[in-house]
Parts: C-alpha cells; sequence; structure tokens
C-alpha cells in the first residue's frame, strides 16, 4: 500500500512540476532579451532617429520609451518592433518632439 502511494505521490509531482514549467518558461529572460535585440537592430537598420527610443521587454511585451522626432517616427518604431518574433504585445510612453530631454537615472 506505501509502494502504490509513493507512485502516486511522484506522478503527482512530475505532472504538477510539467504544468508550471508550461506557465512560465525557463528561459523566459534569455527570449525577452533576443526580442529587445532584436527590436533595437530593427531600429538602427530603418531610421537612424529611432536610436533614441529605448526597449525594454518583459514576458514578450515591449515598452518603448525616450524621444522621437515625430509622431509618424514612433508609429515606424511601433511598427518594427510588432514585427519581431516572440513580440505579444508593445507599448509606447514616448515624447515626440526634437527638443524633448529625457531625465537619465
Amino acid at each position: 500500500m506505501s509502494r502504490s502511494r509513493a507512485i502516486v505521490a511522484v506522478l503527482l509531482a512530475v505532472v504538477f512540476s510539467v504544468s508550471c514549467a508550461r506557465s512560465v518558461p525557463a528561459n523566459a529572460d534569455a527570449d525577452d532579451l533576443s526580442i529587445t535585440t532584436g527590436v533595437k537592430t530593427a531600429f538602427v537598420n530603418d531610421l537612424p532617429t529611432l536610436q533614441r527610443i529605448d526597449v525594454d521587454t518583459m514576458r514578450g511585451v515591449v515598452t518603448l520609451s525616450g524621444q522621437a522626432p515625430t509622431k509618424e517616427a514612433e508609429q515606424r518604431a511601433i511598427e518594427l518592433a510588432k514585427k519581431v518574433r516572440g513580440v505579444v504585445e508593445v507599448k509606447s510612453t514616448v515624447k515626440i518632439g526634437a527638443d524633448v530631454t529625457i531625465p537619465r537615472s
């Protein structure tokens, strides 16, 4: 009887660990880093002015901040970010205008 309980306990532990592993991938940070790198690379390759836009990624959600010279440049940055593999959503807090200053920490 105790052996069957041990087997059931082991099976439950395996099922629980597999279901938890699916909800939060072990390599989520690595994926976020590759998404951020992909977005920044797209910016560099497309428009030099987009380099002033900062990119942060958490669980596939990209947040753009910093500044862009025009609303069109911000929209272009959003479009480029959405095309990067693994991006789930894009949020923007980008300030518009060439003379906008961004406080640095």
